[in-house]
């Protein structure tokens, strides 16, 4: 009787077992989707920032294109500096 009893109890034990399994499994899958949602949101956000900058930039140019060039040269004369500084 007692064996019998072990035994239920172990055959529930591993219907548990399956059943936490196949949970969590759909668990780890919803986060997954959630995480891949909202990545896909920060790179449309990012996407769109991007694109207003470079679209007010483009702007900044057109309408001073001299001072852009000015500006264009003093960085990467200042960058050059510092990269031959390092070496």
């Amino acid at each position: 009787m007692a064996d019998r009893n072990m035994n239920e109890e172990l055959e529930q034990l591993r219907e548990d077992l399956n059943s936490l399994r196949e949970d969590m499994s759909a668990l780890v899958d919803a986060m997954r989707e959630t995480g891949r949602e909202r990545g896909r949101a920060a790179y449309e956000r990012a996407r769109g920032r991007v694109d207003s900058a470079r679209e007010s930039l483009d702007r900044e140019i057109e309408e001073k294109p001299i001072t852009s060039v000015l500006t264009a040269f003093g960085i990467g004369f200042v960058v050059g500096i510092l990269l031959d500084r390092r070496h």
